[in-house]
């Protein structure tokens, strides 16, 4: 299979690529002094390689294939709130988009973290909230009623793609016009069969908000309004499209959608997309399917047992039973299922319980 031309020269990083805060000279200080306050004294490798490279090349798109545990988030999230700490106007000018509700929460709470010494407007919407909600959160109603195209109230986003495209089609006034960054966290996934729907409706919405011209202001005089300062081209040419994955496909087609304009490729030097971080640990333990179940249960219970510990599996069904046969064989863990099939409240409780201590698996 043909890959992309531009994963031919990727830019490589190893762990030894991290940088103490005092070497990152692409840092604003006020950015430095907000991650000190949290005890953040460096850079992970993936950080001091990608942020300077996004801050210094506003044209080009980026494709950042690295191991899960990283630090990508912050790897996207640095140079947007960067770019952005000295706005006036709240306008929405950072999208995020992941694939679960649960991913969104948590890239939400990285940005909240950062940006809590700047004016910067964060906000979810990916179910979480009802619809109303969120519409009052997004939406300026006042200056949506004298701005050409709509207003928003929020600078950043972080949705999913489901929730996005209900607001671009549902929420009067939300608009993607002021849009500087789109960023595609899980590319690989998003971009995958069954989701890469909301592709084209993206690219239509940033096509329909940018078509610029002459508006009247609230005083009766004729401008110009902002979208028509923005460059001419493509829609998506005039936003910064910033993929991120552990895993991603370098197959021409399935990225095509997003029209990438000049991508720079990063990725790890050890040549593998599925390397462990440091600060993790791996261990294979071969069996046979039907002694599988068995066997994760004698290990959580000889290894992990008053630890806290996360199970993973294929399927809700999987994972159902799997809690089940802890429970039914009582071997002392304390074990809760956390699936889509539960409700909001009864996910935020099964959350709640394992940070508390309450359960440990």
């Amino acid at each position: 299979m043909e890959c992309a031309h531009w994963t031919r020269r990727p830019i490589l990083i190893s762990d030894t690529d991290a940088l103490s805060l005092s070497e990152s000279k692409f840092l604003d200080e006020k950015i430095k002094q907000t991650f000190r306050k949290s005890q953040i004294e460096s850079l992970f490798a993936v950080q001091s390689k990608t942020v300077p490279l996004v801050l210094s090349n506003p044209h080009r798109d980026f494709v950042v294939c690295f191991p899960t545990g990283s630090g990508k988030t912050l790897a996207y999230a640095i140079p947007i709130v960067q770019s952005l700490m000295n706005r006036v106007v709240a306008r929405l000018r950072a999208l995020i988009l992941v694939p679960t509700r649960e991913l969104a929460v948590q890239v939400s709470q990285v940005f909240l973290r950062i940006t809590k010494d700047f004016n910067l407007k964060v906000a979810v919407c990916s179910g979480h909230s009802s619809f109303i909600e969120e519409q009052k959160e997004l939406v300026d109603s006042f200056q949506c009623e004298h701005l050409h195209g709509g207003s928003t109230a929020v600078d950043v986003l972080i949705t999913t793609p489901g929730r996005l495209v209900d607001h671009l089609e549902s929420t009067p006034g939300f608009t993607l016009q002021h849009l500087r960054f789109i960023v595609v966290d899980e590319a690989d996934r998003l971009l995958g069969q069954g989701y890469n729907e909301w592709v084209s409706k993206v690219d239509a919405a940033l096509w329909n908000a940018q078509q610029g011209g002459i508006v009247e202001d609230s005083l009766g005089f004729s401008r110009l309004d902002a979208v028509t300062y923005r460059s001419h081209g493509s829609p998506w040419n005039r936003v910064q499209k910033l993929l991120f994955s552990a895993t991603i496909s370098t197959n021409p087609s399935k990225l095509a959608g997003m029209k990438l304009e000049n991508p720079i490729y990063i990725t790890s030097s050890s040549g593998s997309s599925f390397s462990v971080p440091e600060t993790l640990s791996e261990y294979i333990i071969q069996c046979d399917s039907d002694s599988k179940p068995m066997m994760l249960a004698q290990f959580l219970h000889s290894q992990v047992r008053f630890e806290r510990t996360i199970v993973f599996t294929s399927s809700v069904e999987t994972t159902t039973r799997l809690a089940g046969l802890i429970r039914l064989i009582d071997l002392g863990i304390k074990s809760v299922c956390f699936t889509a099939s539960l409700t909001k409240s009864e996910r935020i409780q099964s959350l709640q319980a394992f940070v508390e201590g309450h359960v440990n698996v």
